[in-house]
């Protein structure tokens, strides 16, 4: 990697070949079934285009997911040729760009499908679209009783295609009791389009941890978004370590300070020194993505010890308590997620200091942090 200018001091690296290996592995595991990357949130903060790129051009993925129109835009003016599917949102106002830059909307609601048929309808043209169905996520989706009622709309509308279907898990890895209600409702709406003879095309329920644990929910795709980065969906999946986390975010010491016991550190001076003490400024903030809630709570690797973080989280700051590591100087490299020297610290255990899940923890390191890969 070429000699990079930090100009904030703190930055995220991005291992594309993880991801490209993760990919890899997640296709082995679905089999038959197709792996379509979950590249929604800037997929999942890594940087949608590059991830994308290098799934494309070196594991051949062509298929991918995003949440919005605009992430689809992003993707395709980047020169994405894959299908892309819009998760959420889609409206029949959309229907010609969608068209136009062969984007695939995924449905929940009658009333969105009756527009887009109208609207299909009006233009002469064939559309093809995905179903969502809600089997008990509480969400977003059409019920299962509405199966029917969608059925006798894409039969009764010759421009209207159902391409399709798909569903999300709510408790995958937590309940298999849950999954296997889910499954079984979801089972039912694929019964009544067939029923009626209509081809269901593209049925998509796993998302990372139903495809880890649940080889019936497969279908014919798999949508992978955590797990591709190398996040485990559950604490006891990937047991023997295969997935390779992507990101590591890094920071610097901006200035050391020598303090006496009984000093306030910090806003509020919630924090006071019981000692001497060796207190290191680190340039990362709540501004950055780094949460407030970890002041006092959170942890950082810095000449391969781990050290607390004191004091409340400024903007655009931390202080981090270096007494017990000798050396501690301006300069040195802070690892805020990732590993050195066999010390770790994981996007997971980050987020158990502060009682969430990495999926939020990867999503807030914000634009401020520059992504090299």
């Amino acid at each position: 990697m070429s000699e990079v200018v930090h100009f904030r001091r703190t930055w995220a690296r991005v291992d594309l070949d993880a991801i490209v290996s993760n990919y890899g592995y997640l296709k082995k595991v679905a089999g038959k079934a197709r792996i379509c990357p979950v590249v929604k949130a800037d997929a999942y903060g890594h940087g949608a285009v590059p991830v994308a790129k290098a799934l494309e051009e070196r594991a051949r993925a062509d298929i991918f997911a995003v949440s919005s129109l605009d992430e689809a835009c992003l993707l395709r003016d980047a020169g994405i040729r894959a299908e892309i599917i819009l998760l959420f949102g889609s409206e029949a106002g959309q229907l010609s760009l969608l068209s136009e830059r062969r984007f695939t909307p995924v449905v929940s609601s009658l009333r969105v499908l009756r527009e887009m048929g109208e609207e299909a309808r009006r233009r002469e043209v064939l559309f093809g679209l995905h179903l969502n169905f809600d089997t008990g996520m509480a969400r977003l989706g059409l019920t299962v009783g509405e199966a029917g009622e969608a059925g006798r709309i894409f039969r009764e509308n010759p421009f209207l295609k159902l391409t399709g279907v798909s569903m999300h898990f709510a408790r995958a890895g937590e309940s298999r009791e849950f999954t296997a209600l889910q499954l079984e409702r979801f089972r039912s709406v694929l019964s009544t389009f067939r029923d009626a003879g209509i081809d269901c095309g593209m049925i998509h329920a796993a998302n990372s941890a139903a495809l880890l644990t649940e080889e019936s929910a497969r279908f014919d795709c798999a949508r992978t978004g955590i797990a591709l980065y190398g996040i485990r969906p559950e604490p006891d999946l990937d047991p023997e370590g295969i997935l390779k986390p992507a990101l590591e975010w890094v920071s610097a010491v901006l200035q050391v300070r020598n303090l006496e016991e009984g000093v306030p550190v910090s806003y509020g001076g919630r924090f006071v020194t019981k000692r001497p003490s060796r207190i290191a400024t680190v340039s990362v903030g709540y501004a950055d993505g780094y949460r407030r809630s970890l002041g006092g709570a959170g942890e950082v690797i810095i000449r391969g010890r781990r050290l607390p973080v004191v004091g409340r989280v400024c903007m655009d700051l931390i202080m981090a308590d270096v007494t017990d590591a000798p050396g501690v100087s301006e300069g040195d490299e802070v690892i805020l997620i990732g590993k050195r020297e066999g010390v770790e610290i994981t996007a997971g255990e980050m987020a158990s200091w502060e009682d969430t899940i990495p999926y939020e923890i990867l999503c807030s390191i914000g634009c401020r942090v520059p992504r090299h890969y």
